[in-house]
């Protein structure tokens, strides 16, 4: 049996930086970079709410509990026995919105090994726990969050 050592963050908390580059004010679609494909997102869509996902805002959203409290529920529902044959160190960089409810979506990992993505997507989805959404003038928007994720497996 394969142990798991979650190796989250390798002294990283936050994927991204604090900028004081500006959001988004054009009336232009925006396109992100998700690693393998770029999402397109229509401001005009059919309940008309604001589309527009941001990577920099005056308050990030957090996980109740902390960043550390996220890591411990992705290492409990997280299960290695569909990593039969990864062995080693496996990294992915996990990209999700955070939207203005606290809810998550749009989830993406971009890793060397599919079924450990895979895995990460589905172990994301299932952590139902509301993040406090981003701030951004007082009011909450859409947020990027990036998270790299390691783990290392031994038999």
């Amino acid at each position: 049996m394969k142990t798991l050592l979650f190796l989250l963050f390798s002294n990283i908390l936050f994927a991204q930086t604090v900028t004081e580059k500006k959001p988004p004010q054009s009336a232009e679609t925006p396109v992100y970079d998700m690693g393998e494909k770029n999402v397109n997102l229509n401001k005009n869509d059919v309940n008309n709410k604001d589309q527009t996902i941001y990577t920099d805002a005056e308050k990030r959203p957090e996980y109740p509990g902390g960043i550390d409290a996220f890591r411990s529920k992705v290492y409990h529902i997280f299960d290695s026995s569909v990593l039969k044959e990864d062995k080693g160190i496996i990294k992915t960089d996990v990209a999700f919105v955070v939207e203005t409810d606290g809810t998550i979506s749009d989830i993406k990992a971009s890793g060397s090994s599919q079924s450990f993505n895979l895995e990460i997507i589905r172990t994301i989805r299932m952590i139902k726990n509301k993040w406090a959404p981003a701030l951004l003038n007082g009011k909450p928007v859409r947020y990027m969050f990036r998270l790299p994720l390691t783990m290392t497996f031994i038999e």
